[in-house]
């Protein structure tokens, strides 16, 4: 079958779980016995692969979970699969919108959100995986997909509900259309010398109190404050903005739906002046969300200034394409995709409760001496 005619064939889903608990990755327990909120994250991830009719690449997206409930993030994605199963490769790579849309609008599936928590992170996981196969058949990394795509067509693939009195299609465009200029003297930047990188690994708690994050910035001034990588959708940061809450927007690359959400959220940071500083750690929460820093460099905001993106130390080693940190920045991907793809290994050893790591696990009752 010719690569025109190809089409997704299957969505196939993984529960894969690391064990990190076993040594308090991600913890805010001091200790096994401590009074934490997270105290034992086996940080995990909603695998999903779509393969297509044509031998050519497939498309590889993931959201992150902590552990127990990584089942149910799986079963959402199943939820998803007759939406995306038979669909033309070449069609939905023209236009992955077009799937955001239908994902987000299934009524019955919508009602369990509507655009929020586990059905919204697995359209995530779904839609970032057809990025990552739009990108690989361009021959780019979505970062630069991104940045030489026309300011029409990204237009296109964003949803302007609920946030068009903070940012209609007209502003988005002229924002785009401003950040052309000087994107090749930033890609040439960019692949020389990188993004820059913090580190942190506590402080990830984020809760939907809009007024209070206002009042807290107002009291604490001119000590900036920062949230958003709980932050469920567009419309919540569009509300973030306009009450004057938050200095620094920290967008998380699997809470929301996908590339397409996280292109609105761009928007408005750039609308309304605020420097976006992606959360990033987990399992591969790094390797998503450079690409979209890199884009808001090249071809949105130009800018650096006030800019970084978190960078975690856990898991990398899984990943084909993994992040390369050199002089406190993050090095350029170049490799074609959206940097979502595990090794076959990876998969093999720790896909729950089957993989070679866990079926070695000794059962309740085993530990129990039962």
């Amino acid at each position: 079958m010719s690569a025109t005619a190809a089409r997704i064939t299957a969505v196939d889903t993984f529960d894969i779980r690391f064990p990190t608990s076993r040594e308090l990755d991600g913890s805010d327990a001091m200790n096994p016995g401590s009074d934490a909120m997270n105290p034992d994250p086996d940080y995990s991830a909603a695998y999903v692969v779509l393969r297509t009719s044509h031998d050519g690449p497939e498309g590889h997206g993931f959201t992150f979970t902590i552990g127990r409930g990584n089942d149910v993030q799986v079963a959402a994605v199943d939820a998803l699969r007759p939406h995306v199963l038979g669909r033309p490769v070449a069609d939905l790579c023209a236009d992955p919108g077009s799937l955001y849309h239908d994902l987000i609008g299934d009524s019955q599936l919508r009602w369990l959100g509507p655009e929020k928590g586990v059905m919204h992170m697995a359209i995530g996981a779904v839609v970032n995986a057809v990025w990552d196969l739009a990108a690989k058949r361009e021959g780019k990394p979505l970062w630069q997909l991104l940045a030489d795509a026309e300011p029409e067509w990204l237009v296109s693939q964003i949803d302007f509900r609920y946030i068009a009195d903070a940012l209609d299609p007209a502003e988005a465009l002229e924002l785009l259309r401003r950040g052309k200029a000087g994107a090749a003297e930033r890609t040439a930047e960019l692949l020389r010398r990188g993004y820059p990188a913090y580190t942190t690994s506590p402080g990830w708690l984020g809760y939907d109190d809009v007024l209070g994050h206002a009042t807290i910035r107002r009291g604490v001034s001119p000590v900036k404050v920062a949230t958003g990588e709980h932050a469920q959708n567009r419309v919540v940061f569009k509300q973030l903005l306009q009450a004057g809450a938050i200095d620094v927007l920290q967008l998380d690359s699997a809470r929301v739906g996908g590339v397409n959400e996280n292109l609105a959220i761009l928007l408005l940071a750039a609308k309304f002046g605020v420097p976006v500083c992606p959360h990033a750690g987990g399992v591969g929460l790094c390797e998503l969300v450079q690409h979209l820093s890199m884009f808001d460099f090249v071809a949105l905001t130009g800018t650096t200034e006030d800019r970084v993106i978190e960078f975690v130390d856990h898991l990398h080693e899984h990943f084909l394409d993994p992040v390369v940190i050199a002089d406190g920045h993050y090095r350029a991907p170049t490799l074609p995709g959206f940097s979502a793809a595990m090794h076959q290994d990876s998969l093999d050893t720790y896909h729950y409760p089957h993989g070679s790591f866990w079926a070695a696990e000794p059962t309740p009752n085993q530990e129990a001496g039962a």
